[in-house]
């Protein structure tokens, strides 16, 4: 439902941005109003109808109209995610449901609407003189809209094809991971894309799929218990984070060990300052910090996160910093570790 609003929110900036070039016209109905368009056939155009008391609302309304195949589309995608997020599971990491990626195919729909959506057109308004209102036609040319989308899957089969070629060519370990798994979220932006062309398309193919997004995803998650960490942990809170990053670690599906040839030493130390009293709570601030080192002792990668919390009782300041700890390791430390290997996001790429 919220990416429903998104685009519905998208609709309504570009309808502020656009400009109908259009005026208004009586006389006898348009063929459009009520059925299909001559001038704007189906087969060449996306249309979408308005009617209102004033023209810039009718105009609003028939690009939402337009707009809602691509909200169908948009529920459609949120559908698929989670059956496929419950069915698909690694013996690698335990059973466990993969969701790293669940979200990356209704966000990439809305941003790829978001762009479609700026094509539209405001074609025509007719004034019916005996009720009073006004009816405006939006349109969508499926070929311009389509030319966009197919260089943008095009790009994306290139990443994927690239990422597969740089992940049997990497050395370490980590950086195979973050090849594999750019593949991925390229080919997830890629599916996104294709059920936005299927609607534009009129024949609803699309552009057929070179790669098979399960088989990615198993292969990526076949490279994650290969990169062994051993995990250390620094500073004065030790207690607080001694479980948290093990755990964190294996989440992540990597490998943990105790053993000294491990490929990689993952370094965590969670800084808390004194807490202070403040309008009957207490405060507690501080960071939590990882370092990533191979075995040569080299820092592949650093970051900070600030922590802060409050209870109205001092002993609950501690506990609730283990748990936020524990939360900001459970759901940014796979991708903070794949992003100290440098390789470009499918997006950025």
């Amino acid at each position: 439902m919220k990416y429903a609003k998104q685009i519905f929110a998208a609709i309504i900036l570009t309808s502020l941005l656009a400009c109908s070039g259009t005026t208004t016209k009586s006389g006898g109905e348009p063929d459009w109003v009520s059925g299909n368009s001559s001038k704007y056939s189906n087969q060449q155009y996306l249309l979408g109808r308005g009617q209102a008391d004033d023209v810039a609302t009718a105009e609003d309304r028939a690009r939402a109209d337009l707009a809602k195949i691509f909200v169908v589309k948009v529920n459609v995608a949120d559908v698929d995610k989670q059956k496929f997020s419950s069915t698909t599971s690694s013996t690698e990491t335990g059973g466990k449901p993969v969701s790293e990626f669940s979200s990356e195919v209704s966000r990439t729909i809305v941003t790829s609407t978001d762009k479609i959506l700026k094509g539209v057109q405001i074609a025509d308004i007719w004034k019916n003189q005996t009720i009073q209102t006004v009816n405006a036609l939006a349109v969508l040319s499926r070929r311009q809209a389509a030319t966009g989308i197919k260089r943008e899957i095009s790009r994306l089969d290139d990443l994927t094809r690239l990422s597969i070629e740089e992940a049997g060519n990497a050395k370490e370990s980590l950086e195979k991971v973050a090849y594999a798994r750019r593949a991925v979220i390229a080919q997830q932006e890629r599916l996104a894309h294709q059920k936005s062309l299927q609607i534009i398309d009129s024949s609803g193919r699309g552009v057929p799929a070179k790669y098979q997004l399960a088989e990615l995803i198993t292969d990526y998650e076949k490279l994650l218990p290969r990169v062994r960490i051993k995990p250390v942990v620094l500073g004065d809170n030790q207690d607080i984070i001694a479980s948290a990053l093990p755990a964190a670690l294996s989440s992540a599906g990597f490998s943990v060990t105790d053993s000294d040839d491990a490929e990689y030493v993952m370094e965590v130390n969670l800084k808390l300052a004194d807490t202070f009293e403040k309008e009957g709570w207490f405060w507690g601030r501080g960071l939590l910090i990882i370092t990533l080192r191979d075995q040569q002792n080299i820092v592949h990668g650093k970051k900070e996160w600030p922590i802060k919390v409050s209870a109205q009782e001092q002993a609950q300041v501690m506990m609730r910093a283990e748990r936020k700890a524990d939360d900001i390791l459970q759901q940014d430390l796979l991708a903070t570790m794949v992003g100290f290997t440098q390789v470009g996001s499918a997006t950025g790429s």
